[in-house]
């Protein structure tokens, strides 16, 4: 999947927070934890991550998948 390589690369270049993808944002209550549409159209797929280490900069995908799906509040 070409998206998901960009991402990828995206943030293994510029860190944790990808201000220019869609949707981008902070998830509220939730520490080091950011979330960004993959797409625009219907299914739209959101990701998940957490920023797990900042000192070695370690950051871990905890979810993937429809944004219909997604329940924000059971993602650790």
């Amino acid at each position: 999947m070409e998206l998901r390589a960009q991402y990828i690369g995206e943030l293994e270049q510029n860190g944790p927070e990808l201000l220019n993808w869609p949707h981008y944002g902070k998830i509220v209550d939730k520490m080091d934890m950011h979330h960004c549409h993959l797409n625009k159209r219907k299914p739209i797929y959101v990701v998940v991550w957490k920023v797990a280490e900042r000192t070695v900069k370690l950051m871990e995908i905890r979810y993937v998948d429809t944004h219909e799906n997604a329940n924000y509040s059971r993602i650790d």
